[in-house]
Parts: C-alpha cells; structure tokens; sequence
C-alpha cells in the first residue's frame, strides 16, 4: 500500500515545523543557597547540629522517660529535629521561628507550662518559634517554644497525648 501524496506531505510538514521550534528556555535560575565570594569556598548548608530534652509532663510520656532529640541547625533559628518515640516510632521534623502574636501560638505552651489553670513564675521571654514532625507510624508532634541566645524553653504535645517541656 503506497501513502498519499496528501500523507507524504502532512508528514513533510510537520517534520520541517517539528525543527524550527526552539528548545524550551529555562523560567528562572535558581540561586545557590549559600554563594562563595571569589576566591572562598562557599559556606555549608548546615552549620551546626545539638541537642534538646523532652521532658515528660503528664501520665502518657512518664512511662516513656526523657527523651533526647538531635538538632541540625540551618541558620536564621530553622533546622531540622529527630527523636525516637518511647515505643520506638522516629519521628523526623523541622523547626522555624513563627511571627509575634501568631494566632493559636501558645496553646501547647499552656498546657505543658500552666495546667489546671496555676499560674507560672514569669512570662516566657525570647523569640515564639514551633517545631511540626511526624513519624512514619503516623504520630504527630507539634511544640511551640521561645529561644532566647541560643536557648529553648517550651512545650511539645504528640497525637497521641503525650505532653513534654522542651529545653535545650
């Protein structure tokens, strides 16, 4: 069977079409993350790494014991955080400032620091800033926290129940 002239020169057409279109261009040129300066090395992405306590506040986390969490710091107060669960779950997340009179920032805090409504010693002092992780089992683990020099003091409350202070 013999294609049609008409055939012949659609494929024709098409070819001749197909390389004039130029290659697609490119939207955006994404910065590195931390450029060098001529003649220096440029600077890691990660620049430290520490640690933080959880502390056990109610009944739920007593059994568990202390838990101890690893810190990677990435620099302007975000990082990374990981812990283990006491009934072995990883839990992996980040942590970041969050801007003063944010709604909903406070409740964890209360809860760990103020129960059954006593009053704490003093007002917390430092920066309002929040960790959000998850566990591959599906555990989730919300902490809002106030860093002050370097420093944490805050609250930690898991999907399951389990309440912790938070101090580094």
């Amino acid at each position: 069977m013999k294609p049609s002239a008409g055939a012949l020169f659609s494929l024709f057409a098409v070819g001749v079409l197909a390389s004039c279109a130029s290659p697609p261009q490119p939207s955006h040129v994404v910065p590195a993350a931390h450029p060098a300066e001529r003649g220096h090395p440029a600077a890691p992405a990660v620049s430290a790494a520490g640690t933080a306590r959880l502390y056990p506040v109610n009944n739920g986390a007593l059994a568990g014991g202390v838990r101890t969490a690893r810190l990677t710091d990435e620099g302007n107060g975000r990082g990374t955080i990981e812990f283990t669960m006491p009934y072995g779950e990883r839990i992996n997340g980040e942590y970041a400032p969050v801007a003063d009179g944010t709604a909903g920032f406070g409740s964890i805090y209360k809860a760990v620091f103020n129960p059954n409504g006593k009053a704490t010693s003093a007002a917390p002092k430092g920066s309002p800033s929040s960790v959000t992780a998850a566990g591959v089992d599906g555990t989730r683990v919300e902490c809002e926290y106030y860093s002050d020099s370097g420093h944490w003091s805050g609250g930690c409350r898991t999907s399951t129940g389990f309440l912790y202070r938070l101090q580094n």
